[in-house]
This record gives C-alpha cells, sequence and structure tokens, in this order.
C-alpha cells in the first residue's frame, strides 16, 4: 500500500517506542479503530489528574480532543494473530517536532491534528490514528457533584473540595494529565488546605471578606471569586464540611500533578 510505503520511510530514523501493546482479551480500557482497520489504538491514563481517569487508572471512553501539553498514553491491539504476543510492534508519532515522548507518556505540543502509527520493528506500517490537540481556554473549577463554580460562598470554619477540569473554546472537556498550582490572594480569609490522592483540592474559609481563588497550568490561569461571610450561602457540593478541618495541611501556592508514577 502506498500510504505505508511513504509512511514508513518517515520511521526510518525514529528510535524504537516504549510503549508495550497489550493485546490482552480481557482488556477494557477504551479503544478507536485504527484507520487502516487493522486494528485498535488504546488510551491509556498516565496521571491521576486526567479529568477521564477519576476514580481509577482507566478512562471511561477514549477521548475526542486531548489539551496541549497533557501527557496521556496509547496502547495497539492488532487484529492479526500474528502479533497476539505483542512482539515486533511499537507505537510512534512520526511529526517529532510537535509530539513529544516521555517514558510511556506523549504531549501534543500545538493545537491540531497528528498522526500516531503502529509500526513493527522493520518500520513497516500496521494502523494509523489521528488525534485532535486543542489549546487550553478554561480551566472548569468543578464541585465533586460536577456543578462548575464562578464564585465560592463560605462561611467562616466552612471547606469545599473542588477539582481542575481543562476544557477549549467550545467548553469541551480536554483529556490529558497537567500539572496544576492552586493558590489564594489572602491566606487570612480563605486558603488552599488539601490535596488528596485524586489530586482534589480542599478549600477552607477561615475568616469573613473576600479573595480569590487562582489555578494555573502551562501558563494559563483561571481566577475564581471566594466570598466569605457570616451567612455562608455554602455552594452545595458532597465534598463541603462545616467546622470540620481538613484531614492534611499542605499550605497555599499548591502544586497538583499528574505525573506519569514512573
Amino acid at each position: 500500500m502506498n500510504i505505508q510505503r511513504t509512511l514508513a520511510s518517515a520511521l526510518i530514523a525514529l528510535a524504537v517506542g516504549a510503549c508495550v501493546l497489550d493485546t490482552d482479551d480481557g482488556d477494557d480500557r477504551p479503544s478507536r479503530p485504527g484507520e487502516l482497520g487493522a486494528g485498535d489504538f488504546v488510551y491509556v491514563c498516565v496521571g491521576d489528574s486526567d479529568p477521564l481517569c477519576e476514580g481509577g487508572s482507566i478512562a471511561e471512553t477514549f477521548p475526542e480532543r486531548i489539551a496541549v501539553g497533557a501527557r496521556f498514553g496509547l496502547d495497539y491491539n492488532p487484529n492479526d494473530t500474528a502479533f497476539s504476543d505483542g512482539v515486533g510492534l511499537r507505537l510512534d508519532a512520526p511529526n517529532e517536532a510537535v509530539v513529544r515522548r516521555e517514558l510511556d507518556a506523549f504531549f501534543i505540543q500545538q493545537a491540531g491534528y497528528q498522526v500516531f502509527l503502529a509500526v513493527t520493528n522493520d518500520s513497516e506500517v500496521v494502523d494509523i490514528q489521528h488525534i485532535f490537540a486543542a489549546n487550553l481556554d478554561r480551566i472548569a473549577v468543578r464541585t465533586m457533584d460536577s456543578q462548575d463554580l464562578d464564585t465560592i460562598e463560605l462561611a467562616p470554619g466552612d471547606s469545599i473540595t473542588v477539582r481542575a477540569v481543562p476544557q477549549d473554546a467550545l467548553r469541551s472537556t480536554l483529556a490529558g494529565s497537567l500539572d496544576y498550582t492552586w493558590s489564594t490572594e489572602d491566606e487570612a480569609v480563605a486558603t488552599v488546605a488539601s490535596i488528596d490522592e485524586d489530586f482534589d483540592v480542599t478549600i477552607e474559609a477561615l475568616a469573613t471578606g473576600s479573595t480569590i481563588l487562582t489555578v494555573e497550568t502551562s501558563g494559563f490561569s483561571q481566577p475564581v471569586a471566594i466570598e466569605v461571610t457570616e451567612d455562608g450561602a455554602q455552594t452545595s457540593d458532597e465534598g463541603s464540611s462545616s467546622g470540620e478541618a481538613p484531614d492534611t495541611d499542605t499550605g497555599t501556592d499548591t502544586d497538583t500533578d499528574g505525573g506519569t508514577g514512573s
């Protein structure tokens, strides 16, 4: 096939990829058929801050869009029984100027479609998949019951647990794991009190007043107003509590990352 020969020639100078191809029949990770029909590309979670991977290491769906600069992984399950043990196949992204690899994670560094290839160690293209990356336009600060917040209203002593959800200009949720930094402008009014193992962040109100909660990633920042009053009018959230201090104190200006754990 001409497209195979053309794409294969672009791979001759590429190093062997680090991704191990999983062909387990019980694989329940989300997949998308390859464009040459030889198998399925599988989406792999590589960090706990990936919004598709909440509550576990397996995403619910194969993403339509991935955030520029976010970490994600791919596997490939071929249909051909000749590759049933996964030997001799690897994943590559021929546009190395735009797609970067670090260990088992890929990063797309500019918006648009990028091609990923399943290839043999002889640089024969087995299958192709295009994945779309979108620029970050907004970070939704979201409660545990999936309510997006523009303002957080609390009473002194109350707390609320939120998470960061990256979105594009269409307000579509973007897949991939990003590193986040959380801070409050006036720590005497409210503080970033803790971050749990799933990178959910607890904000604690300390005294009446107004301040700004800021979440940042990849040079992009999103502010959320915090109003602390005696009445509170607290935003409804199953992660909220009244008069209870969070379990762990990590201070303000706190980083949350979705590292690969490697």
